[in-house]
């Protein structure tokens, strides 16, 4: 991923930290944040007279926000980046990705992820040929999907493989 990453000017070693790409904008650092800058509390500059974009979850497809699909918050395909809500019993099938490495953060409720049940918190990474499928135990379980890069056509369906349910079976 740190490949990728410093291919796009992001991140150049361990220590280093994500960086925005350089942009020709007119920026400009607002008086609060010039004196939280020098109080060690926050550096950035901010773009003049940008407006801030607003959207509803709700408004994307299954929480897919954004990527290289349509509607997309910010259409690319270095990421795709989703965040989901599950009633209990909903499933996601059985699948991996031959490029993309899949993270899950299960950030409410509880599932069952390859198996294995996760709650708030947990954390799963699926690379690249790894199954992953997921089973929302509680209503209201929430997760981040993160998929890195986020190339098209990258996911494969893998129906002959049975999906856990919660009773483990």
């Amino acid at each position: 991923m740190s490949e990728i990453l410093a291919e796009k000017g992001l991140f150049a070693g361990k220590k280093d930290f994500f960086r925005p790409p350089a942009r020709d904008l007119d920026l400009q650092q607002c008086g609060s944040c010039a004196e939280e800058s020098r109080a060690g509390v926050a550096k950035g500059p901010l773009r003049k007279g940008a407006g801030m974009k607003r959207a509803h979850l709700d408004d994307m497809t299954r929480g897919w926000l954004v990527g290289d699909f349509e509607p997309s918050l910010y259409r690319t395909s270095d990421v795709e980046v989703a965040v989901q809500r599950r009633g209990r019993g909903e499933r996601d099938p059985r699948h991996c990705h031959r490029i993309a490495t899949e993270i899950v953060v299960v950030v409410s409720g509880r599932a069952v992820l390859n198996g294995e049940v996760f709650g708030p918190g947990d954390i799963a990474v699926a690379e690249p040929g790894e199954p992953m499928d997921l089973l929302a135990l509680e209503d209201g379980t929430a997760t981040v999907c993160v998929k890195i890069p986020g190339p098209r056509g990258d996911k494969y369906l893998l129906e002959d493989e049975a999906i856990p349910n919660a009773a483990g079976g």
